[in-house]
């Protein structure tokens, strides 16, 4: 779509959303309606930088593609949406200047999210626990502290630290843990490696299919620790104004998919387990039902 302006914008990103990312589509559609399109920005930009590696044939194209959106995010500065070479820089890009602006959103925090985005280009194994929290945190938690952000109408929301950060590894883990066998047959490992070592596999193993006895041994670590982390975001879920059913809650209605992902990963955390898009919609909708 050549046009960047207004309806036509929103509505680019909306249908971009829904084709990259459904269930993210999805969540955002459960949100108050005022709301609803900067969800979709945000969420519509967030599936553009996880789909680059795919994307390009080499890191340094995935690079200076990130460096694109980091400079598209620097000129948010500027009052007008178009301008200044705001047609040059599609409808998402327009949309995603505007939002940050309406809602105030910390640039930092989106150049953050985007200098992550970095590590999934290249084949570098996740080495250890420390390393992995900081990618979620940057990655999964970030985004939904800037959710709620949008939810309170653009008022940062303080004491969310604690449960964006539980709620970004829980949804962190269960993703790689569930996308393990398919990410290591590309040569990359999301997983933190130290975790693997612990019970004498080796990044070889892995990449191998062998000790497999092992490595389920690690997966299985992994896997408490996802619910280990989804039992507190629950926690603090449940002590916001108005709980699991408040007007931020949307913001973490992807704990719903996340509990589905590692209550079958904990039956076995060998086999892919693809939850087809419907099942994950029921836990949606059930979750901001019933709380």
């Amino acid at each position: 779509m050549a046009t960047t302006s207004g309806l036509d914008t929103f509505s680019f990103c909306q249908e971009e959303l829904k084709r990259t990312d459904p269930v993210a589509h999805f969540i955002a559609l459960i949100a108050a309606e005022k709301n609803r399109p900067a969800l979709m920005v945000l969420y519509a930009f967030l599936a553009e930088l996880k789909r680059i590696p795919r994307q390009v044939s080499e890191p340094t194209m995935g690079e200076i593609r990130l460096q694109w959106w980091k400079d598209v995010i620097a000129g948010s500065a500027t009052q007008a949406s178009e301008g200044c070479g705001g047609e040059n820089i599609g409808p998402l890009g327009a949309a995603l200047r505007t939002i940050i602006r309406q809602y105030q959103l910390p640039v930092s925090a989106l150049q953050s999210i985007i200098e992550a985005r970095i590590f999934d280009l290249y084949n570098d194994p996740m080495p250890d626990l420390n390393t992995y929290e900081t990618y979620a945190g940057e990655t999964r938690s970030l985004p939904l502290a800037l959710a709620a952000q949008i939810l309170n109408d653009g008022t940062p929301v303080d004491g969310l630290s604690d449960l964006c950060g539980h709620a970004g590894m829980a949804i962190a883990l269960s993703e790689h843990l569930t996308e393990w066998q398919k990410t290591t047959k590309e040569r990359k490992l999301f997983l933190p490696l130290e975790f693997f070592a612990s019970h004498g596999v080796h990044l070889t193993d892995i990449h191998a299919r062998t000790n497999d006895g092992e490595v389920k041994a690690a997966l299985m670590d992994l896997v408490q620790r996802g619910e280990e982390h989804l039992f507190k975001a629950e926690a603090f879920l449940k002590s916001l104004d108005g709980g699991s059913k408040g007007p931020l809650s949307p913001a973490f209605l992807g704990l719903a998919p996340t509990a589905l992902r590692l209550k079958r990963l904990q039956k076995d955390p060998m086999t892919h387990h693809s939850i087809p898009n419907w099942r994950q919609y029921a836990s949606i909708v059930r979750r901001a039902a019933l709380g």
